[in-house]
């Protein structure tokens, strides 16, 4: 595979625009004029404009695999399969500045990042065995081992920030455990089935927002867990489901920084605001004695600007310099001598994975009826229930989603010979709003979550016909 593309996220604002016109006192301003900020009139941007914010990431792809499986069956019941995988993958990717409010138009040569370049060997071994079993019509027995490989990649361009985001994330690996039976009973009218697994997760790929886009970075995790389902006809055309999921998450020597959360409470360090609108850890005391001189400034207002430059890092710190005297490594030196920092890692240790609920339950039931002339209607019903879980690996009480269900139900009617479907459905019966899922967006918003529920009550017809 050979993939070329160049993504622009774009975010827009009237106030942005107005700023750069101030900025610009009002005058107009030619393309490519390096005195003044130019503004992009064309209702559909070109990329030109400095008036908005434009994250651009020219990126290229090329991926090479060659795969194979032997299967040997050492007798009529017994059968083992072992399978090889080589992948190659090769990335690269130009991250150009962010420009918003620069003088000039367009964007600069950005930094070519160095190529990540992964080659990976995987392979999986399963031993099916069917044993004759006296109380069953079919069995299967099986275990599994695979190790799987996902590519690392290439984080996109940062703006301005204290925080250093690594270019590159390394690859996800998992050495995957499984041992499960599928069955058939009852002369066919009962499925049971049952798979229990763990998972060994190395460089674990999760996201956050940072600096006003997405990135990723690596933790370790382990997942263990049990699958149940089954299919009961216990008459004719009558017909129940059931799935259980058990699940057990677990993240292992991992640290990150909580952007929510960047002192992780420690007293003698303070959040700032940055110029920028991005936030920094600095020393209580330092912004503290800022501050005094600050209120002692005959012109405080003037002078009260400069507490934006707190974030602000002019030069890099020497080395295992620490912000007021705490254990955190400084990352930044302001204008003001002041050692600052993105934050304070969180041990993970013991936290869960990100939408990973303990139990979810899903049952069902359909009838059918056989009408004349080769019609045949089902009415059924779906209930689903998810256990609480968390939207983001820090597991903190904001990131809470709340345990839900859903209720679903549809009449079909069908003639397959004349090619006629007609179903009549409603989607959330309960018309329940619960809460679903959790974004959490970045410090120059306000840090404001994003809530993700169920659509309402919705129902209606739909006709098929195939012809």
């Amino acid at each position: 595979m050979d993939f070329k593309s160049t993504t622009d996220y774009y975010v827009f604002g009237n106030t942005l625009t107005a700023y750069a016109a101030a900025q610009n006192q009002g005058k107009p301003c030619a393309p490519n004029t390096a005195t003044c900020i130019y503004i992009d009139p064309s209702p559909t941007p070109t990329g030109e404009g400095h008036n908005y914010y434009n994250n651009r990431t020219p990126y290229h792809l090329k991926s090479k695999a060659a795969f194979g499986e032997v299967y040997y069956e050492f007798s009529d019941v017994l059968k083992l399969t072992a399978g090889l995988r080589y992948t190659h993958d090769r990335k690269t990717q130009v991250n150009l500045p962010v420009v918003l409010f620069v003088p000039g138009s367009g964007h600069p040569v950005g930094k070519t990042l160095p190529p990540g370049d992964w080659k990976e060997m995987t392979g999986r071994l399963v031993l099916d065995w069917k044993p004759e079993v006296s109380f069953t019509d079919s069995t299967l027995v099986y275990a599994s081992f695979a190790k799987g490989y996902k590519g690392g990649g290439l984080n996109p361009p940062q703006s301005t920030g204290v925080g250093k985001v690594n270019d590159t994330f390394d690859p996800e690996f998992v050495n995957s455990f499984e041992i499960g039976t599928k069955n058939t009973l009852l002369d066919g009218s009962l499925v049971f089935n049952a798979t229990a697994f763990y998972y060994d997760y190395k460089g674990y790929q999760v996201s956050k927002i940072v600096n006003r886009t997405s990135v990723n970075e690596n933790i370790d995790a382990k997942i263990s867990g049990l699958e149940i389902e089954s299919i009961w006809e216990p008459i004719h055309h009558l017909r129940f489901n059931a799935n259980l999921g058990l699940l057990k998450t677990e993240i292992v020597d991992s640290k990150s920084i909580d952007t929510a959360n960047r002192t992780q409470g420690d007293p003698n360090l303070i959040l700032v605001k940055a110029s920028n609108a991005s936030n920094c850890v600095a020393s209580k005391a330092d912004v503290v004695g800022l501050l005094t001189a600050i209120n002692a400034n005959p012109v405080p207002y003037n002078f009260g600007y400069a507490l934006l430059g707190v974030c602000t890092s002019v030069k890099a710190p020497p080395a295992n310099a620490t912000v007021g005297g705490t254990s955190l490594l400084a990352t930044g030196m302001n204008a003001f001598n002041q050692y600052i920092a993105d934050g304070v890692e969180q041990n993970l240790k013991g936290k869960e994975l990100p939408n990973s609920p303990k139990a979810t339950i899903s049952v069902g039931a359909q009838y059918t009826w056989n009408l004349p002339n080769g019609w045949d209607a089902t009415l059924r019903g779906d209930y689903y229930h998810q256990g609480k879980t968390y939207s983001r690996i820090y597991n903190t009480f904001a990131d809470r989603i709340n345990a839900w269900e859903n209720v679903n139900a549809t009449l079909q009617v069908v003639n397959p010979g004349m090619g006629i479907q007609v179903e009549a459905y409603v989607k959330n019966l309960l018309d329940d709003e619960p809460l679903t899922d959790i974004y959490l967006t970045d410090d120059s918003s306000g840090l404001f979550q994003n809530g993700f529920i169920l659509e309402p009550r919705t129902y209606g017809i739909s006709i098929q016909k195939s012809f």
